[in-house]
């Protein structure tokens, strides 16, 4: 947690150009569907891992509980710096909260 934090203040202010798009996140976003917490639940689980992370390297990780919305809303402010150097890079992991769509 102290890491992600650290993280958000070195990304500092973002202007507006330097926020991420849904079509940005799409590239290096992929969706898988698990088991969910009861009998006959799925969940969405979300990864997304910056393409300037060197090939199997093991990255911090930010896990979420927010789905792809949280995915988009950390990477808003995260994508641009990591993508820079500013800040190391970074894996997110988001799981949709809900199991159906409609309810989230």
């Amino acid at each position: 947690m102290a890491f992600a934090c650290l993280c958000l203040a070195a990304a500092g202010p973002a202007r507006a150009q330097d926020h991420a798009t849904v079509e940005q996140l799409d590239t290096n976003t992929t969706g898988s569907v698990f088991p969910g917490p009861r009998e006959g639940e799925a969940r969405n689980v979300w990864v997304w891992r910056p393409a300037n992370a060197p090939a199997n390297a093991r990255l911090p990780v930010i896990y979420m509980a927010d789905g792809l919305d949280g995915i988009f809303i950390a990477l808003s402010h995260l994508k641009a710096p990591i993508e820079s150097g500013a800040v190391p890079p970074i894996l997110v992991i988001s799981v949709d909260p809900r199991a159906r769509p409609e309810e989230r």
